[in-house]
């Protein structure tokens, strides 16, 4: 048995082991707490959206927000969105994959509620919806617009979630929009088994939904960063077909791209009037999701409130830049492929 003088250091030695973790714990615990709070709730608690009653008839134009996932809007593209609710202008958003995280329905379609609860809030609405489904360009595409304000429309393409690096899911087969603009597949098919794309169809089916409303501004995630270089697969692949469906269109809209994961390293811009109402958006959404844990006691709320006081645009194009810029971007896309086919035809 050891003596107490040599019990003495062993005690000490794991007290200089625990103690500072412990410490460091509740910091972080704080910290969590503190930026959760002032970013997120308090700042919600106090937000009072202005009620619109938008329609398709009296909106003096339209924005098409063409994103990865339910919630890309609201983290990334806020308050610019809540601004054109606000100027009474149409708005209506693209959801190109369920964001299902290798789940199936009883997960993927919480997050549409979600979407659904955060637009409603935006338009300082009542969380009612009329369901329709959009036939554009040979699909079936499921649709809702807010019954207070039918100017605001959400759709979803309910193509499979990626995955961050855009492998794909097992639950899929592995498809992702990253594999489709890479050339690795050649379909992808809606979840809910409402339609198929092969690329040229995916693009032609953007470009109809922002011809449909004549849309003169398109927004859209990052297409400027490569692939698993700090981004979500998804959000690259899916601003490449928006940029490039963009440029098929004929209502010649000027485009913008927003930051995705790399904004929260960029000094906080949004305050204010503006952080009350996008903080009271997404905690709208994360009522319905439970894989966004916005409470004080959750870690990773510190995330969403990081990018809650965020918002950057990286690049905007005018009609016959993005259309130069996303006919290179395909030739350079079908290079890549081709070369990759020589490649595997030489093995």
């Amino acid at each position: 048995m050891p003596t107490r003088a040599e019990r003495t250091p062993r005690r000490r030695s794991v007290a200089r082991v625990v103690v500072p973790a412990v410490v460091a714990t509740v910091v972080l615990g704080l910290v969590v707490a503190s930026v959760t709070a002032f970013t997120l709730i308090l700042p919600a608690a106090r937000a009072r959206a202005v009620a619109v009653a938008t329609t398709p008839g009296t909106c003096p134009a339209t924005s098409v927000q063409v994103v990865a996932h339910p919630d890309d809007d609201l983290l990334f593209m806020n308050p610019d969105v809540i601004h054109d609710i606000e100027a009474g202008r149409c708005v209506r958003t693209v959801y190109l994959t369920t964001g299902d995280a290798n789940h199936d329905e009883s997960y993927w379609l919480l997050r549409e509620d979600g979407i659904r609860a955060a637009y409603a809030t935006m338009a300082g609405a009542e969380d009612a919806w009329t369901e329709r489904t959009l036939h554009v360009a040979d699909r079936r595409l499921a649709s809702v617009a807010l019954d207070a304000a039918p100017g605001i429309e959400l759709v979803f393409l309910r193509l499979p979630d990626g995955d961050r690096r855009g492998t794909g899911f097992p639950l899929h087969d592995h498809q992702s929009l990253a594999r489709l603009w890479l050339g690795e597949i050649d379909r992808i098919d809606a979840v809910d088994g409402s339609a198929s794309y092969d690329r040229a169809a995916l693009l032609a089916t953007i470009a109809a939904l922002v011809d449909d409303v004549d849309a003169d501004l398109v927004r859209t995630q990052d297409w400027t960063l490569e692939f698993r270089t700090g981004d979500s697969a998804d959000h690259t692949a899916g601003a490449l077909f928006a940029r490039a469906g963009a440029a098929r269109s004929d209502a010649a809209p000027r485009l913008v791209a927003y930051a995705g994961y790399p904004s929260w390293t960029q000094p906080a811009n949004v305050s204010g009037r503006d952080l009350a109402l996008k903080a009271k958006a997404i905690l709208a959404y994360a009522a319905h999701d439970p894989k966004m844990c916005v409470q004080l006691r959750c870690v990773e709320s510190l995330v969403t409130a990081l990018r809650a006081g965020r918002q950057y645009v990286v690049v905007q194009e005018e009609p016959s830049a993005h259309r130069h810029g996303a006919q290179r971007a395909a030739m350079e896309r079908d290079r890549a492929v081709t070369g990759a086919l020589h490649q595997r035809a030489a093995e």
